[in-house]
């Protein structure tokens, strides 16, 4: 899907479940994240909003918050950063802990 369609489907409120962005051109990424807060009301953002970076938070967690229904609302929004377990980039795998 391209920066427009999106763009397109999040103006029409039409969004899709589950979006992958990808891409070097920080300003564009921070342009379909502003239009993605956009869908959910400043009042509901506190509980329905939610950002985090996998460098430091563990999947599980984040993937708990996404399938976590909105409260007070029509709709929950998780972002996921460095989601570098995606990638083949082999200097950032994801960090073992022993315990």
């Amino acid at each position: 899907m391209s920066y427009e369609t999106v763009m397109k489907s999040l103006h029409n409120h039409t969004p899709v479940s589950v979006y992958l962005i990808t891409g070097d051109q920080a300003y564009l990424v921070n342009r379909l994240k502003k239009a993605f807060t956009d869908l959910i009301p400043e009042e509901e953002r506190t509980m329905n909003l939610a950002s985090y970076d996998m460098e430091s938070t563990p999947l599980a967690q984040a993937l708990d918050d996404a399938m976590s229904a909105p409260f007070f609302g029509e709709r929950r929004l998780v972002f996921v950063e460095h989601a570098y377990f995606l990638t083949t980039d082999p200097h950032k795998g994801i960090k073992s802990t022993m315990i």
